[in-house]
């Protein structure tokens, strides 16, 4: 059974049209809203909603680590960073990777992203995968690491066993 959605705005009386649901963790935190109350500000968001509070134009401060170097290709500052929250190039992500490897943590969860793959990439990337694997396995054996070996091995096989390939090191029955 699906959950009833509130019909009348937390802030207001105004009929919602704005629905958010955060789960962080074991917490579930759930905001209802008419469309008028980000704009008027008046929905307390902590920081903890980072993206949220962006999204619903309420400013919440976040410390950011004070670094001074500059963006060797296109000049911009931390600081500059800091008042407009935008790079200015796509160098800037190396130049300024020191501040935002202290910044993205408190930002975020995690710092990779893995999305979806396009359908007719599937293949190509479970290729891409398996020579990954078979790079790290002689590693693996030549380091005793034989749970790593053996984890690989298995996922090479899984991997091949997907793409109807016969394993390498096995001949057919």
């Amino acid at each position: 059974m699906s959950e009833q959605r509130p019909e009348g705005c937390q802030n207001c009386t105004k009929p919602c049209t704005v629905f958010f649901t955060q789960i962080v963790g074991n917490k579930t935190t759930k905001l209802a809203m008419c469309s008028d109350c980000p704009n008027a500000k008046k929905l307390d968001v902590g920081a903890n909603f980072g993206l949220l509070s962006q999204i619903l134009g309420v400013l919440t401060p976040v410390t950011m680590p004070a670094h001074s170097q500059r963006c060797q290709a296109c000049g911009l500052t931390w600081a500059d960073f800091q008042k407009t929250q935008l790079f200015g190039c796509p160098a800037c992500y190396e130049n300024h990777a020191a501040n935002l490897a202290q910044l993205l943590p408190r930002l975020q969860p995690g710092t990779e992203h893995s999305g979806k793959i396009p359908a007719g990439f599937q293949n190509v990337h479970a290729r891409e995968m398996i020579e990954v694997a078979k790079a790290k396995l002689p590693q693996a054996i030549a380091e005793e690491n034989y749970e790593l070996a053996a984890k690989l091995r298995d996922e090479i096989k899984a991997l091949e066993k997907i793409l109807g390939e016969e394993p390498a090191d096995e001949t057919p029955a």
